[in-house]
C-alpha cells in the first residue's frame, strides 16, 4: 500500500485532486451563474473539477502500472524556481507591466528545469510576452499596463 503511494503518478494525481478541492473549498461562496449567464465562480469551479477529474486518472493510472517509477527525493531547484516566477508575475503586472511580468515568469520558470538554453528561453519569452500583450490588452481589452504605471 505505501508503495504504490511512493510512485510519482499516484503523488502527483493526488496533488492535483488536493489543489482541485482546495479550489472547490475557496470558491465555494462564488456566484456559479449558468452557461450562458456565468458567474464569478464558473470558471474557477470548472476547472477545479477537471483537476480533480485529472488528477484522480493520473494516480489511479500510476496506481495501475506495473513498473511504475517511484519517488525518491524532493527536487528543490524547480520547485523554488517555478513557484518564483509565479510570485514574481504577481509582483510585476502592475509595477513594470505585462511585457516584463512575462518575460521573467518564462525565463524563471525555464532555467527551473536543466536544459534551458539562452537563446531558446529568450525567443520564447518575447513570443510569450507578444502573444500575452496582444491577446489579454488587445483582443480582451484588459485593463493591463504593458509598461508598468
Amino acid at each position: 500500500m505505501f508503495n504504490v503511494l511512493r510512485r510519482k503518478d499516484v503523488l502527483g494525481g493526488l496533488l492535483l485532486v488536493a489543489f482541485g478541492v482546495l479550489g472547490l473549498v475557496l470558491g465555494a461562496s462564488l456566484d456559479m451563474g449558468t452557461p450562458l449567464r456565468m458567474g464569478p465562480g464558473f470558471f474557477p469551479r470548472v476547472l477545479s473539477w477537471l483537476l480533480v477529474v485529472l488528477g484522480g486518472a493520473t494516480a489511479a493510472q500510476g496506481a495501475a502500472a506495473a513498473d511504475a517509477e517511484t519517488a525518491t527525493r524532493i527536487v528543490w531547484r524547480p520547485l523554488v524556481l517555478i513557484t518564483t516566477a509565479v510570485v514574481a508575475f504577481e509582483l510585476l503586472i502592475d509595477r513594470a507591466g505585462l511585457i516584463a511580468a512575462t518575460v521573467a515568469v518564462v525565463v524563471l520558470g525555464a532555467i527551473g528545469g536543466r536544459d534551458a538554453r539562452a537563446a531558446e528561453v529568450g525567443a520564447l519569452a518575447a513570443i510569450m510576452a507578444i502573444c500575452t500583450a496582444v491577446l489579454f490588452v488587445r483582443v480582451l481589452n484588459l485593463p493591463l499596463p504593458l509598461w508598468g504605471r
